[in-house]
């Protein structure tokens, strides 16, 4: 039976920063690219602590363990990572890891090696506009619910869990984007055009396009079709 963990039950302070030392000196840390489609799996030692890093910027709101009886689990002060310790059990067994941008899926592998990884830290991969797949499918892709001033509305909005993809019809003005920050700031996203289609290298549960005093909002909703907004 899945359980569910809140992320702030149970906290551990500096870890972060003593992780950020670490990584230098020691070799048995892995940095693993996050893949929406592909779960992360994770090799665990009986009484050993794994210490796993988010990319920067997200924070934990959930954690959901399939045995949660096998492994402890202390997330960081800052919610940007986590600490897991086996304590029980020699069958793999499942972890998700919610946060406020992407869900992670992991697949933890009890073994009796004792070169497991004590730090873990996931990347988010970062490719070219030159390189880059194209845009994905409509039906692939997460939607966004508009509001605000009707003229500056993009055409569609919508993220594959990594990239954000935005169009603007013909002839329609290109306002400034800006993300709002988890103090409720706004700031500045840095994009490109691609095929028409302005592409950004990260996915924020809520946007803003301005022009002038005109504004219009987007939040992150659900799995589906892009938002054409009319």
């Amino acid at each position: 039976m899945k359980v569910a963990v809140l992320a702030f039950l149970a906290v551990t302070t500096p870890m972060m920063a003593r992780a950020r030392t670490a990584m230098q000196a020691d070799p048995r840390i892995q940095i693993v690219q996050f893949a929406p489609d592909r779960p992360l799996t994770l090799r665990t030692m009986l009484g050993g602590d794994i210490l796993i890093m988010l990319p920067s910027g997200e924070h934990i709101q959930k954690i959901t363990l399939d045995r949660p009886g096998d492994y402890q689990v202390r997330v960081a002060s800052t919610a940007d990572g986590l600490s897991l310790r086996q304590l029980r059990g020699l069958s793999q067994t499942g972890m998700e890891v919610e946060t406020d941008l992407r869900r992670y899926d992991f697949t933890l592998a009890p073994t009796f090696e004792t070169d497991v990884p004590y730090l873990v830290r996931i990347e988010l991969p970062r490719l070219p506009p030159s390189v880059s797949s194209g845009t994905p499918k409509s039906g692939d892709l997460t939607t966004y619910k508009v509001s605000g001033s009707k003229a500056l509305r993009p055409q569609t909005i919508g993220d594959d869990g990594l990239r954000t993809y935005i169009t603007w019809g013909e002839g329609q003005l290109i306002p400034a984007v800006f993300a709002i920050d988890s103090l409720g700031k706004e700031e500045m996203v840095d994009g490109y055009m691609r095929d028409d289609v302005f592409t950004i290298d990260r996915v924020y549960p809520k946007l803003v396009f301005r022009i002038d005093r005109s504004a219009v909002f987007a939040n992150r909703q659900v799995k589906g079709s892009p938002r054409h907004v009319h």
